[in-house]
């Protein structure tokens, strides 16, 4: 037993019969009266082996048109403010609903991944001086409704405050994987769109951040990395000079040599002119016996404490 569709709006919805479970399975693309003609195929004990065919039936379905939800603002930032953060609550007539934003959408692009947000209220932090524009997606069922603010950030207010991340949450590391506006801070300095997404594209831009300001390229914004997105972010170099202290004494005491990894590599790498990927391999071997044969020092390889001493009297 199953029905044909003879006649069907199939630009304006979608009909999927199931001959095992009997089940028409209607998707309207849109609101309105959907008029369809059927006949019923089957076949009985006895019959011939041809399949009978009932009369024509029709089929009448009516489908409401989708109801944007009611919305307005609860809550923005004055229209002018010191502040690089901004706090915003959205009020949503009653209803589940599912809210995203997006700030300032880049020139000329039509549309971009919104931040998902967890009830009506989110704030943005991190925001440079300069004008802001803040738009918020609504959508229940079919039907959205859309929302803009725009404000300006004015006066000398820091562009991105260090305490704009938990400090847990930098200690613990920032990677591949993550989401929320933690994230969307990160993606705004390194220059990916700030969807709220850690995925490849923002850990290749993490990485090409780190390689240009002298940090181990693992693509994980930690303490270091960190420090350095907060000081660009402010118009700083993003590069802490380089003092005794750098490295701890008693890494120089024993000597960073090849094999070693972590930042104080980094650092050695930044002054002799290798790669900081934060790894002493052969290459990083042979810039450092280079470095010190031009400074008038045992070509060893080895950064002790006359070496170090002359990197950082350079």
């Amino acid at each position: 037993m199953g029905i044909d569709l003879e006649e069907w709006p199939g630009d304006r919805a979608n009909a999927d019969y199931d001959w095992d479970t009997h089940v028409l399975t209607v998707s309207p693309w849109e609101g309105g009266t959907f008029t369809a003609q059927f006949v019923a195929v089957g076949r009985t004990a006895g019959a011939s082996g041809a399949d009978e065919r009932s009369s024509t039936g029709t089929l009448t379905i009516v489908v409401p048109e989708p109801v944007d939800p009611v919305v307005s603002w609860a809550q923005t930032p004055a229209a002018s403010t010191t502040s690089t953060s901004a706090r915003f609550t959205v009020n949503v007539d009653p209803g589940e609903f599912t809210l995203g934003y997006v700030v300032d959408l880049p020139p000329g692009a039509q549309s971009a991944s919104p931040v998902e947000v967890q009830g009506n209220t989110f704030e943005v932090t991190g925001l440079a001086v300069g004008r802001h524009t803040v738009g918020v997606s609504v959508q229940r069922g079919a039907g959205t409704s859309w929302l803009e603010y725009t404000w300006e950030v004015v006066g000398s207010a820091p562009v991105l405050a260090a305490d704009a991340i938990p400090a847990a949450t930098i200690r613990a590391g920032i990677s591949r994987g993550a989401s929320g506006e933690s994230v969307a801070i990160i993606q705004r300095v390194v220059g990916t769109p700030a969807d709220g997404r850690f995925g490849a594209a923002t850990r290749a831009a993490v990485v090409a951040f780190q390689r240009a300001h002298g940090l181990v390229a693992d693509g994980i914004v930690g303490p270091l990395t960190w420090a350095a997105i907060v000081s660009v972010a402010n118009g700083g170099t993003g590069i802490a000079p380089v003092t005794a202290t750098s490295i701890p004494a008693a890494q120089i005491a024993r000597g960073i040599s090849r094999g070693a990894s972590g930042p104080s590599v980094a650092i050695v790498q930044r002054i002799v002119g290798a790669d900081a990927d934060g790894r002493f391999g052969p290459r990083t071997q042979a810039a450092v016996r280079a470095w010190q044969k031009a400074h008038g020092l045992v070509a060893d390889g080895i950064v002790g404490r006359l070496t170090w001493a002359a990197m950082v009297a350079r």
